[in-house]
């Protein structure tokens, strides 16, 4: 359910979906259908842009339901990162977060992000950038969510969803199962029509 982010066609595989980080996300009205709570391994691939600093002073997320599938911005030592509270296995206040190293190129450029999550491994949380490994948590364990998956921002609780993404999303898969390296780095792949300013490129 499409709740204010609008479609434009100048996304990287062909069109977008733009949030305005205050009132736009898309509700996954099912997402247990995806993930089912007995089973917690899953992997979350997608396509982002920033169009504001604000998303990384202001740790704003890009999607989540909680903390469960959540990947968000963030700064660390001042650099703007991509965080995950995946692998904390409560709510609130317990555990890491995921931090990946500070960002090559542009904020603004087009990313692959892929989370990848298995609560019985050790660690439990990877995060990769255009196919690249830059973050993995210390902890087992895996949160379970349970606010309603949000593309575009985050329902902390059962409340209204506070300030959300703004820039683009695109191409965002779920996946009930932990992806082959090969598969990610195919889902990585830019589009030929991508330009080497549009997309940023992690070093080897």
């Amino acid at each position: 359910m499409v709740r204010g982010a609008t479609h434009q066609g100048a996304g990287l595989f062909g069109g977008a979906m733009a949030f305005d980080g205050v009132d736009d996300w898309i509700e996954v009205l099912n997402p247990y259908v995806i993930e089912p709570w007995e089973k917690h391994q899953y992997s979350v691939s997608l396509w982002v842009r920033s169009e504001s600093l604000a998303n990384f002073q202001e740790a704003r997320p890009i999607l989540g339901d909680n903390r469960r599938y959540q990947v968000a911005a963030g700064l660390s030592g001042g650099q703007p990162v991509l965080t995950s509270h995946a692998g904390n296995f409560t709510d609130c206040c317990v555990g890491e977060p995921v931090v990946t190293s500070p960002l090559e190129g542009s904020p603004s450029a087009w990313r692959h992000v892929l989370l990848v999550v298995d609560e019985y491994a050790a660690p439990s949380t990877r995060l990769y950038v255009n196919g690249r490994l830059v973050g993995a948590s210390r902890e087992t364990g895996a949160n379970h969510g349970g606010y309603g998956l949000l593309i575009g921002a985050v329902r902390d609780g059962r409340s209204r969803p506070g300030r959300g993404w703004i820039g683009q999303i695109d191409e965002v898969r779920i996946y009930d199962r932990i992806l082959h390296p090969v598969e990610i780095d195919q889902l990585s792949q830019a589009p030929e029509s991508g330009s080497k300013t549009d997309v940023a490129r992690t070093s080897p």
